[in-house]
């Protein structure tokens, strides 16, 4: 599959990512297979560890949209069930 790296039994997709409080962009490779508010918690540890800052607020507070669908993804679900596919633009809010 094009675009799709296979990491102990889960598939992981490449996505851009803009993080609108730190005005930045970065590349993830995330686990379609888990929950969107598991994948904010686990960017923003990411972030706050390369970018030696602190994220203020619930990981709950946060949204991720996708750019490229217009629209905002649903925490309780998965990326793969939202449809959201490699190279896609997402933002953090």
């Amino acid at each position: 599959m094009a675009g799709l790296r296979k990491d102990v039994g889960k598939y992981m997709i490449l996505v851009d990512l803009q993080v609108v409080s730190l005005d930045r962009h970065y590349q993830f490779s995330l686990d379609e297979s888990k929950s969107v508010l598991e994948l904010i918690t686990e960017i923003k540890d990411i972030l706050c560890q390369k970018e030696q800052c602190e994220m203020l607020g619930e990981d709950d507070d946060l949204m991720l949209c996708s750019v490229t669908q217009n629209s905002i993804l649903k925490k309780n679900r998965t990326l793969s069930e939202q449809g959201v596919r490699s190279a896609e633009r997402l933002m953090l809010f």
